[in-house]
């Protein structure tokens, strides 16, 4: 009895082990042959994580931590943004990238500090907050005054001087000069050059202090500008030779004197009535080739504002709105140029 009870058992087991190799289930052997298959393609997708286009990848490093910046190279930052800002005419980013750099600049910083109110007046002038550009003038001077007094190392003790005389006859001039009146003739002191007569003007081609024919057309279009306003007094035709022009213009060279933060320079042979005006340019090159198109625009603005000088405009306007403002960044004239022009040649 008790063999015979045993044997469904038996029978079903070797039941269940031929149904099994006809259909096909894994068996051990399978069972690990399949894992072994899977983990080589999870090490192959691995593989080609790490690995493109057949070259293996540099193993991932960490973030090198940035560097700390001090508060004077931070506000060195700042200024260096505020200068780009002002040269592409964003005025209003200029001073705020201006004040941030002097909000961390300590109170005996002084030639830094003269420096950044400097270049803030200028962005307030040239938007016509002539309030808050003379206040920064007259932090400047006094910051510049402090810079000399103090300890003079790393000072330009000649540029600092030089401004700080600059900015004192600037807030000056700005308490008893008015940047709003029709023109600015009670500004300057008024030449007149050759009235009434068409202005020969003669632009050198020499390859050392002249310009190449393409930038003679260029400057020549800026100077023209003070011929095209309505009611201009005058009139300019190109000149080929220097002896019997009006304005002689050419290209300053590292021998000619120049103002201190000057690009341009203008002299005429007169007090009232001027026969020769003298203009020198500073530009990178004879030939415009090596010039980029922000060099170009300088070019055109300070031709622009020497010619004034040249026309008889002998100082500058106190309105950062004017050509004839002592930095303007500006490419065309100001009601209150043409209106000065116009006064001087009546």
């Amino acid at each position: 009895m008790l063999k015979y009870s045993n044997r469904p058992t038996v029978v079903a087991t070797f039941i269940s082990s031929l149904l099994s190799l006809q259909l096909g289930a894994p068996s051990n052997q399978a069972l690990a042959q399949g894992q072994t298959r899977t983990q080589a393609q999870g090490q192959a997708q691995v593989q080609r994580q790490v690995q493109g286009n057949g070259q293996a990848r540099p193993p991932i490093q960490p973030l090198a931590p940035a560097p700390i910046l001090t508060a004077a190279q931070q506000a060195a930052k700042y200024k260096e943004q505020g200068e780009a800002a002002y040269e592409a005419k964003n005025f209003a980013l200029a001073v705020s990238c201006y004040s941030r750099a002097l909000s961390l600049l300590p109170h005996d910083a002084a030639n830094s500090l003269a420096d950044l109110y400097y270049v803030r007046a200028m962005a307030h002038d040239v938007t016509g907050q002539f309030e808050r550009g003379t206040a920064d003038w007259q932090a400047a001077r006094d910051n510049y005054a402090k810079a000399l007094l103090g300890n003079k190392a790393g000072v330009n003790v000649e540029f600092a001087t030089s401004y700080r005389d600059e900015l004192n006859e600037l807030v000056h001039w700005r308490a008893t000069q008015s940047p709003s009146s029709p023109d600015y003739c009670d500004s300057i002191h008024c030449k007149r050059l050759a009235p009434g007569s068409v202005l020969k003007v003669f632009i050198s081609q020499s390859k050392k202090t002249g310009f190449s024919p393409e930038l003679r057309t260029f400057i020549f279009q800026a100077m023209r500008l003070w011929c095209q306003f309505p009611g201009s007094p005058i009139r300019m035709e190109l000149w080929p030779t220097q002896y019997d022009s009006n304005i002689i213009v050419q290209r300053a060279t590292a021998d000619d004197p120049m103002n201190i933060g000057s690009a341009g320079q203008t002299t005429s042979n007169g007090r009232e009535l001027v026969s020769k005006s003298f203009v020198n340019l500073s530009a990178p090159s004879y030939d415009e080739k090596d010039m980029t198109p922000r060099a170009k625009e300088q070019l055109f603005n300070l031709t622009l504002h020497e010619t004034g000088h040249a026309l008889g405009i002998d100082g500058h306007s106190p309105s950062g709105l004017d050509v004839m403002y002592f930095k303007s960044p500006l490419i065309k004239l100001s009601d209150r140029d043409a209106n000065t022009i116009r006064k001087i040649y009546q």
